[in-house]
């Protein structure tokens, strides 16, 4: 039996990396509301409407939305405030581009 390689990594970045991810257009985080209490403040700052940066949907993210993850888009102009509520706690989420 073969084993296939992870399809998710951990892999850390200091600011320099995030800057360069930054600098080809930015990415999203997925962070849970569970462990911060700061990312539906951040999502609905950064991503707009709760009800469109909500990983749970319709009536299941409003009822669950205090421990709902959110899909947060990160850019430069909101980059600051993503790494000062969110990117200093363990295991805050994980980021895509």
């Amino acid at each position: 039996m073969s084993v296939s390689p992870p399809f998710l990594a951990l892999v850390e970045e200091d600011d320099a990396a995030w800057q360069a991810r930054l600098a080809q257009g930015g990415c999203f985080v997925i962070a849970e509301a569970a462990l911060n209490d700061a990312v539906p403040w951040l999502a609905e700052r950064c991503g707009g409407n709760l009800d469109q940066t909500r990983v749970y949907w319709g009536e299941a993210g409003r009822e669950h939305a205090s421990i709902s993850p959110y899909c947060i888009p990160v850019h430069s102009a909101n980059w600051t405030q993503v790494r000062e509520h969110l990117l200093i706690q363990d295991g805050w989420g994980m980021g895509m581009q």
